[in-house]
């Protein structure tokens, strides 16, 4: 008896080890870089980085026909993973009663690439037709941004950003995710074209996911101590202005207007009472100049170093600053670098050009 409970161990053991290695082996793959594009279903140059991923698996369940295909791409950043995609369909079909049985885009993303024969709590569906009418599924909520454009040769395009729900996303993290074209004719879908799965169980099980890795990630020029400190927010350079930030007593101040402006806050000087007013995020800030106390509405904070004034410009403590907005901050003192990581999903007022984006010859650290 002893042998045989051994024997069986024994054998599921070996099952679970060639069932990791399957997932781990199956599916498509592709990489994907870092970028912030614009959500307004056009294609922008931060997808050029992405080989195009095409959906070419037929599913032939229900009697479906190999219908309308999408090429997507795909880029990064610590807001989300974004997709731009183009679908080739010509026949324009939004009758169907559900959206899965209405021309959309489907996606399944398994942030934790768990690879599991169920979906778990960080596994989501989202669906978005095109009328750009949202639906979701698993553990997915409705706070997806899109846009949907209809193409001049009849297709049409399909931009989304699919917010991180649990993890932090990094160089080099792995995700699960897969996605599909629903091509509806009349009140029904007659064609169901997928990028990795080859049957329509992506709901059920994410073990049919294809591999997108994260590369390319936030790059910065290699800088000698000699120069000057600069901050870098989501991988893009915060301009300094005419005065660059300064170290005071191992805390780091900047330029007032700049870093206000990159967290989207609204900033005003009040000559007379030497006070900076910023309102960000329904927020007050009030900071004294010289004083180490700071107000956010009516709550007083103590600062490790009061903003002050240096060659005419208003000059506040960063770290602060950005976490107050909610924002987590490091310095990376070999290469003199402000790292800020802001997450801006409902950030409505933030334009990418505001900063200017890091070029190919920074490195990442």
């Amino acid at each position: 008896m002893q042998r045989l409970k051994r024997l069986i161990l024994l054998t599921l053991a070996i099952f679970a080890i060639l069932s990791v290695s399957a997932f781990a082996e199956s599916g498509k793959y592709a990489v994907v870089s870092f970028g912030t594009p614009q959500l307004d279903a056009q294609e922008d140059d931060c997808y050029g980085e992405c080989e195009p991923l095409t959906t070419e698996n037929v599913y032939a369940g229900k009697g479906y026909i190999a219908g309308a295909k999408g090429t997507a791409y795909f880029c990064w950043d610590y807001n989300g993973l974004y997709m731009y995609i183009e679908v080739n369909d010509k026949t324009y079909a939004t009758d169907g009663g559900e959206t899965y049985h209405q021309d959309s885009v489907e996606c399944f993303f398994d942030e934790d690439f768990s690879r599991s024969y169920t979906v778990d709590s960080n596994d989501c569906q989202y669906r978005i037709t095109r009328e750009n009418v949202h639906t979701v599924g698993m553990s997915a909520q409705d706070n997806f941004k899109s846009a949907v454009r209809e193409l001049e040769d009849g297709g049409y395009a399909v931009e989304a950003c699919f917010p991180w729900k649990e993890t932090f996303p990094e160089e080099g993290k792995k995700v699960g995710f897969d996605f599909m074209v629903n091509d509806a004719l009349g009140l029904f879908r007659q064609s169901l074209m997928m990028w990795s799965a080859t049957e329509n169980k992506n709901y059920q099980t994410t073990e049919f996911y294809g591999t997108l890795e994260l590369k390319n990630g936030p790059y910065y020029k290699t800088r000698t101590a000699s120069d000057a400190i600069k901050v870098v927010m989501n991988g893009y350079l915060v301009g300094n202005g005419d005065v660059d930030p300064v170290i005071v007593d191992n805390r780091t101040l900047v330029p007032m207007r700049p870093v206000f402006k990159a967290f989207s806050a609204e900033c005003a000087w009040n000559g007379n009472e030497e006070t900076v007013y910023a309102i960000g995020q329904g927020r007050l800030m009030t900071l004294k100049i010289g004083s180490d106390k700071v107000y956010i509405d009516d709550t007083e904070h103590t600062l490790d170093v009061p903003a002050m004034v240096i060659d005419g410009r208003t000059m506040v403590p960063i770290r602060f600053i950005a976490e107050t907005f909610g924002a987590d901050v490091s310095y990376k003192d070999d290469v003199r670098i402000v790292e800020i990581k802001y997450d801006r999903t409902g950030d409505d007022d933030y334009e990418v050009g505001d900063q200017t984006k890091a070029g190919d010859d920074y490195i990442n650290f």
